[in-house]
């Protein structure tokens, strides 16, 4: 048990422990040991106790349980050392037990006044209850300390400390308290001098005041240890590494699934697929569990077995350990041999099966369902072509984010005064908001009573509009202003277990999952096929053999017999009407295969079930069926063994194997597949998992990055990757010489696997979704939201360290011309800003770092500080629109602005990367000596700023020109000066812009960025975000995990093998994908036709008649044009020709190279349109490029109406 006497609250303990903590720990120790453990009331209460507080002890026996548990948990807090990131989790861990234990004992009235007879004084009932409280937060204290010698910021181990010690303090004024009412009488303790807010405060009971104080800064200390010691981790382990996986969980969810130990058993294709996607989320442990012995047929689906390993000795589970172990060096993998056990099974968190018997599966179910802590049981297996998951997390699970989609919010408008509230949102965007959905109002001006912080589920009425289930008639009339704010509310999601599931697979009111648009009751069918398979093994003692008519007859046969039992059982129970015998014997011919795009498919499904244990997102409740039966040829194939590693036999105890990918489609579709030449863009986490699944099923040629390639070929060294495929070099425009004409037209396939917008878009335009936009006005001078000021401090990184450099290059390599140009661009006061910032880059290239450090000064001044001054002299805070409303309003943040403090961590953060990459763009040394920047910075002067008449634009709408009339004469000073001072100075234009890289978090990019947002949201009262969240946004990342890569992975892969024979399949055949792991929801369709274009009576538009030719024409068609490199004389006649129509304008990209409109451009007629193309777009012409795509406008050669034509593809080589 854990001590408490006078030392432990002393001001001069806890002086004495934030100078030395280890000589105030053996201090405590010392007095611990000699204490002894087992007097209630001489160890927990160590003062001496008057007859009242021996009386209340007596009465408080009953509940000596739920003390002595606090206690212990809190000896256990004292003797714990924090050596690691480990140890530092395992203490929050407990740390949370103490905050369980206390809110046990408070539900067991332990610190409830009606626990304690109303006939004793005050004085000894407060001190228990202080004592209690304090016995609790002493451990909490030992805690956070040590968790704050881990910490490598210590400003948040000094705000822990700063609450606890307020805390100490107030207990001790709570014992002087006492001795004054002992003294006195209960009176003066009304006038004791706690720290607490407000005269009522001070009124109530000293213990009840003391309680709400001890509760609020234990968890401002709880959330701000918590926040800051995942931070640590994060940093420790490899932030670029886990950006898009935090970005995607959060870190709350980090945290809870780096604690988690998973048993994985099974580990064929399926099996291996989970335990990759899993070590790489980061769970504490995985434990793999297979003991069977490896077999030919594996290397078809498991990509950590090689035929260098035959004989395959070692079992699958210890062949794939060492691979599976090298993903991640922060999850500890580990074998199991055996069976699995009970004691095992309460030993992890989770367990996943696969290639399990049905008898096995409810035998496993049973014991995670009765564990003292139930643990979460998943049981997968894939079929051939088909697939089940089956969860169970428990009776008593909770989910905590259902969506994981980060909270909407709106800016409230209006709210009225009846049953129900109708809240009215402002109409510059939807508020977004579904049924059911509860929120949380603030800052409503007026109806206050909305500001309260509790969760209210809301109704939508309309795209701004929604009520919410309460009474407002009699609150405050709604003045202005408000937020409201999607918030997540835990929901509880009861499951059955596995055997009462086999008769009832749906829950009341539920349906079963359907994947497939086109197969509604294809999940009822596929219940029965799996079942009748499973029992099949249950008799026979495997599975049935591939290709087998008698086992998928028995099976059928089967299938019939359990669906007539569930007939008779009758509701609850699952049946179906009619049994579909072909869906049952596709299952049972295929059983035994395992191919790699279901694999990876469910793989990655499976894995994410295990992340949603952690209560983050929705769990699967509790089938999923799945199948890819149209890969299954019409007619038997040629499917026979024919000696590769896809189908030769093998004898393996004692048994013929069949390698099971043309076991199912057949050697004259490998060999198609093998022949195929493929592209695959991208060799990111994508497209290594594609190029894993290509190797694994024997596509002939993919490939980017080498290392990816030597990868994939030593899974599948009959892959043929030239080096020459395997080319390191970027995807777009500028690299059209490698990537050439020739190179697009000889491919049978692409594969795109690029992680970002752009380079997608780009990859799709060589083959053949706007973002939002955020209004200029609202980034430049109206943000209201942390996307808006993250857009805004992306551009002030572009603008300071891209665009300034460069304009500085230009400007020291020709002054004159520079300065001639500068005066067409922008307003005087852009003109201006863009001079000052070349004028300090010249003056100060050469200077200390000091230089650097005074400009990051000047810059935060100027940004947050003087530009808001200015905003709000033009619209001052009692501005009024021309329509009488207030200005500052709505979506109309009014901001303040911020004082520059090196003191403040946030303000220093900007210094530093600003002054660290104005050397980088000067070529000078970093200087990462955040003390010394500090001192530095301190010692900048900055002037007084005074705001200048200027006008600046309300909105998007406003035509306003901005800016300052007398900036116009400054810059013609500013320009007279630069030119003179530069003909003094020797310098050259070799200033480094910086090239913005969002994943290399040690260049300051993402710093300056997250600083900056965080400072413009600081000027508006915008929340603030974390570093991870700014740099998923600002680098436009596209979040991706594992699991959900290894999901598409196996969609794609799917799609491709229908890709090898496209021209025998129908459209039908085909499946666009839509999934989000998340809900989950899936929802596959054949792929809509392309648009076709056709004429029409009158195309509002060009506000007429128009014509296509030819009619119904798609993207996909070309007008083809093979005259060689042709004048465009030619070219008009050749459409005239070829198409009869006239050409009018005539463009490629941006460049218009004809207008029969401008007179000036019929002496282009003679020209060749190469050489136009070059000199309109001051462009060489590639030597390998051999043609253009043209679009022309034209009309009707007989009746001049306009005419729509495809592209044309003008060959000139």
């Amino acid at each position: 048990m854990v001590r408490v006497d006078n030392s432990r609250v002393d001001s001069e303990w806890l002086s004495m422990k934030e100078a030395d903590p280890d000589e105030a720990e053996e201090e405590v120790a010392e007095g611990d040991a000699a204490d002894g453990q087992t007097a209630l009331d001489t160890t927990v209460l160590a003062d001496p106790l008057s007859d009242e507080e021996r009386e209340v002890l007596t009465k408080l026996r009953k509940h000596e349980s739920e003390v002595s548990k606090v206690c212990s948990a809190a000896q256990e807090l004292r003797v714990k050392g924090a050596q690691s990131a480990v140890d530092l989790r395992s203490l929050v861990e407990a740390a949370d037990g103490v905050e369980r234990l206390l809110d046990a004992a408070e539900d067991a009235e332990l610190l409830q006044r009606e626990a304690v007879s109303s006939q004793v004084d005050w004085p000894a009932e407060e001190l228990k209850y202080a004592r209690v409280i304090v016995l609790a937060l002493d451990a909490w204290e030992t805690a956070l300390a040590k968790g704050k010698e881990q910490l490598t910021a210590e400003a948040a181990g000094g705000a822990i400390y700063s609450s606890l010690g307020a805390l100490l303090r107030s207990f001790r004024e709570l014992r002087e308290a006492e001795a004054q009412a002992q003294a006195s009488g209960s009176a003066a303790v009304q006038h004791a001098d706690l720290g607490l807010a407000g005269k009522e405060t001070a009124l109530r009971p000293l213990s009840e005041a003391l309680l709400d104080k001890a509760l609020e800064l234990k968890g401002e200390a709880l959330q701000s240890f918590r926040t800051q010691l995942l931070n640590d981790e994060m940093s420790k382990i490899d932030t670029n590494l886990y950006s898009r996986q935090i970005g995607t969980y959060g870190m709350e969810t980090m945290g809870k699934l780096m604690q988690m130990k998973v048993l994985i058993s099974g580990l064929r294709g399926l099996g291996v697929e989970v335990a990759k996607n899993l070590i790489l989320a980061g769970p504490a442990q995985v434990i793999l569990h297979d003991e069977a012995p490896a077999e030919l047929r594996d290397l078809g689906a498991n990509f950590y077995l090689t035929q260098e390993d035959d004989p395959f000795d070692p079992s699958r589970a210890e062949a794939c350990r060492a691979q599976l172990a090298e993903l991640n060096p922060y999850v500890a993998v580990e074998l199991h041999r055996g069976p699995i056990t009970e004691q095992l099974v309460q030993q992890v968190s989770l367990m996943v099966l696969t290639e399990t018997p049905q008898s096995e599966l409810v035998r496993l179910n049973k014991l995670c369902r009765s564990a003292p802590n139930p643990v979460g049981f998943i049981a997968a297996d894939c079929l051939g072509l088909a697939s089940f998951v089956f969860v169970d997390y428990g009776d008593a699970f909770m989910c905590h984010d259902k969506d994981g989609e980060e909270p909407r919010s709106a800016i409230v408008s209006g709210v009225t005064l009846e049953s129900p509230g109708t809240v009215h949102t402002h109409q510059d965007r939807r508020h977004g908001f579904q049924d059911g959905d509860s929120v949380v109002f603030k800052e409503v001006q007026g109806m206050t009573q909305l500001n309260d912080g509790k969760p209210r589920q809301i109704k939508v009425t309309g795209p701004y509009s929604f009520t919410i289930d309460e009474d407002t008639s009699k609150y405050s009339a709604y003045i202005s202003d408000g937020i409201v704010t999607q918030t997540k509310v835990p929901h509880h999601i009861p499951f059955f277990s596995y055997e009462q599931s086999l008769a009832q697979p749906r829950h009341p009111g539920e349906e079963m999952h359907v994947p497939d648009m086109a197969k509604f009751g294809r999940s009822e069918q596929l219940h029965f096929a799996v079942q009748a398979v499973l029992a099949y093994r249950e008799k026979h003692g495997e599975l049935p053999a591939v290709r087998d008519a008698a086992a998928a007859k028995e099976c059928v046969d089967l299938a019939k017999q359990i669906n007539e039992a569930r007939k008779k059982g009758g509701n609850p129970q699952l049946f179906v009407e009619e049994l579909e015998e072909e869906i049952v014997t596709k299952v049972a011919m295929f059983a035994r295969c395992m191919i790699c795009p279901m694999a990876a498919f469910l793989g990655g499904v499976v894995a994410q079930e295990v992340v949603k244990f952690t209560g983050k997102f929705s769990p699967i409740h509790q089938f999923l069926y799945f199948d890819m039966f149209e890969l299954c040829p019409a007619t038997e194939p040629d499917w026979k063994p024919k000696g590769c590693r896809y189908d030769e036999p093998r004898s393996i105890c004692g048994k013929d194997l069949l390698k099971d990918q043309i076991a199912i489609l057949g050697s004259s579709f490998q060999e198609a597949l093998a022949n195929m030449k493929l592209f695959l863009v991208g060799a990111g986490a994508l497209g290594c998992e594609f190029l894993k699944s290509f190797a694994m099923m024997g596509v002939g040629c993919a490939g980017k990055i080498t290392a990816a390639c030597r990868a994939a070929t030593a899974m599948n060294p009959a892959m043929k990757i030239d080096a020459r495929d395997a080319m390191e070099v970027r995807v777009g425009p500028d690299t059209e010489d490698t990537f050439d004409d020739t190179f697009w037209d000889g491919l049978h396939c692409v594969v795109n696997a690029l992680d970002n917008i752009q380079a997608r878009l780009y990859v799709d335009s060589r083959c053949d979704p706007p973002e939002e936009s955020i209004p200029l006005c609202t980034v430049k001078h109206f943000p209201n939201a942390i996307e808006h000021t993250i857009e805004w401090a992306r551009e002030a990184f572009e603008q300071m360290f891209v665009e300034t450099p460069r304009e500085g290059n230009s400007f020291l390599g020709d002054p004159t011309s520079y300065l001639q140009k500068l005066s067409t661009t922008g307003s005087g006061t852009s003109q201006l800003q863009r001079l000052k910032s070349i004028k300090h880059i010249i003056e100060k290239r050469t200077g200390p770092f000091d230089a650097f450090v005074e400009y990051a000064v000047f810059e935060f001044q100027e940004k947050f500080h003087d530009s808001i001054v200015q905003l709000l002299y033009t619209f001052p805070l009692e501005h009024v629109t021309a329509e009488g409303t207030k200005f500052w309003s709505g979506p109309k943040r009014p901001p303040a602005p911020i004082k520059f403090d090196a003191n403040d961590d946030l303000h220093l953060d900007f210094v530093v990367a600003a002054a660290n990459l104005y050397a980088a763009t000067l070529k000078a040394p970093e200087n990462r000596d955040r003390a010394m920047l500090k001192s530095l910075a301190a010692k900048v002067k900055i002037e007084d700023f005074k705001p200048k008449e200027m006008k600046i634009k309300a909105d998007d709408k406003d035509t306003t020109a901005e800016g300052c009339m007398d900036d116009d004469e400054a810059v013609r000073r500013l320009s007279t000066e630069m030119s003179q001072k530069l003909k003094t100075l020797q310098v050259k234009a070799d200033l480094q812009p910086a090239e913005f890289e969002k994943d290399d978090d040690s260049n300051f990019h993402i710093h300056f960025i997250a600083a900056a947002a965080n400072l413009r949201a600081r000027n508006y009262k915008i929340p603030e975000a974390d570093f991870h969240k700014v740099k998923m946004t600002a680098g436009k990342i596209i979040p991706a995990i594992a699991t959900t890569t290894a999901m598409a992975t196996g969609l794609v892969s799917a799609e491709l093998l229908k890709v090898v024979n496209y021209g025998e399949r129908k459209v039908e055949d085909f499946k666009n994908a839509f999934v989000t792991l998340a809900l989950p929801l899936w929802v596959l369709s054949e792929p809509l036709p392309p648009v076709k274009t056709v004429s029409k009576e009158h195309d509002p538009i060009v506000m007429g008649p128009v014509k296509a030719r030819p009619e119904g024409f798609t993207s996909w068609d070309k007008v083809e044009c093979n005259l060689g490199d042709a004048t465009l004389q030619e070219f008009l006649d050749f459409l005239t020709d070829e198409v009869q129509v006239e050409v009018m304008i005539m463009s490629s990209g941006n460049a218009c190279l004809y207008n029969a409109y401008v007179p000036a451009h019929k002496k282009r007629l003679k020209e060749k349109i190469t050489s136009l193309w070059e000199t309109i777009t001051k462009q060489t012409l590639s030597p390998k490029k051999s043609y253009l795509t043209l679009e022309v406008s034209a009309s009707d050669l007989d009746d001049g109406v306009d005419v729509v034509i495809p592209t044309v593809k003008f060959q000139f080589r």
